[in-house]
């Protein structure tokens, strides 16, 4: 839904020309270090009966919260992602255009 939002806002200062760059940043993996990560992967691992650190490694490797903030500033900073609108990123594979 955050996507879909961030394409429609995109369009409607693209229609105005209000200059307004919308972007949406889309982890694609659950990030174990935070709480809400760990509870979520607790419960999915639970549901596939594997322990945690198995369901986790299926994402490949980890991605830690200060990883996903360097990933913001990258996104924020670096000109070649100025014209995307969604990103997502991950541990082993870094910032991927989803557009």
């Amino acid at each position: 839904m955050i996507w879909f939002l961030a394409q429609y806002a995109s369009g409607v200062s693209k229609e105005l020309d209000l200059g307004i760059r919308v972007q949406v940043l889309v982890p694609r993996q659950i990030i174990g270090d935070t709480e809400h990560g760990r509870l979520a992967a607790e419960a999915y691992a639970k549901k596939k009966g594997v322990s945690v650190a198995e369901f986790l490694a299926g994402f490949g490797a980890p991605m830690a919260p200060k990883q996903v903030g360097e990933y913001v500033a990258t996104l924020l900073g670096d000109p070649k992602y100025d014209q995307g609108i969604a990103f997502g990123v991950k541990g082993d594979s870094g910032i991927a255009s989803l557009d």
